[in-house]
């Protein structure tokens, strides 16, 4: 078993730096000059951003992708093998916020979605947290757009996988989705912090 590791990577502009030898099931991205992508294995091509974790499950290889064909990016992301969630995804503004409410512990039966629009009321969401309580089920999360607006269809773009008992943390403002594909229930929490 590989511990968790630190490592601190420049890619050139376009670059991808593939099949990297890390070996684990744990994935942080604690700091990232930008956004850019990350394959696990031969896996599909996933978005990330500084300060997002992964429970990925076992992978033996790590691909990151430098989507900029003009800047440099500097990632700094730690690797390897832990039992529990032990890494922060900080806050990383001091604007004033609050909870949002109408949130918490719900089931999300089969097939069925459950969508969270990024602003509600005239106040726009700054963060959200989605936990999977699942033993054995994947949560997908979709989202309508990867940019500032709001068209999609109603099931989105596969954003990310919250995989059983794990939990994801993202910044954001952007509408997303809940989809439960497992052919079981799932019992998720969902905890949003909104600009005042």
């Amino acid at each position: 078993m590989t511990p968790l590791s630190y490592k601190l990577l420049t890619l050139a502009a376009g670059e991808t730096r593939p099949s990297l030898a890390y070996t684990g099931n744990k994935f942080f991205c604690q700091t990232a000059t930008f956004p850019f992508q990350v394959r696990f294995d031969q896996g599909e091509q996933i978005p990330i951003q500084a300060n997002i974790r992964i429970n990925t499950g076992p992978f033996t290889s790590v691909t990151l992708i430098n989507p900029d064909l003009s800047r440099e990016l500097t990632v700094g992301i730690w690797v390897g093998n832990a039992e529990v969630d032990f890494l922060p995804s900080p806050l990383t503004t001091l604007a004033p916020t609050q909870l949002r409410a109408g949130l918490g512990q719900f089931p999300l039966e089969t097939t069925e979605e459950w969508v969270s629009p990024g602003i509600v009321n005239g106040r726009r969401r700054k963060q959200f947290v989605v936990t999977n309580l699942s033993a054995t089920n994947d949560l997908t999360i979709n989202v309508t757009s990867y940019g500032s607006g709001r068209a999609g269809s109603s099931l989105g773009r596969r954003f990310n996988t919250v995989f059983p008992r794990s939990q994801f943390t993202l910044e954001t403002d952007a509408d997303y989705i809940l989809r439960n594909d497992s052919g079981q229930e799932i019992m998720v929490v969902v905890g949003e912090t909104e600009y005042l």
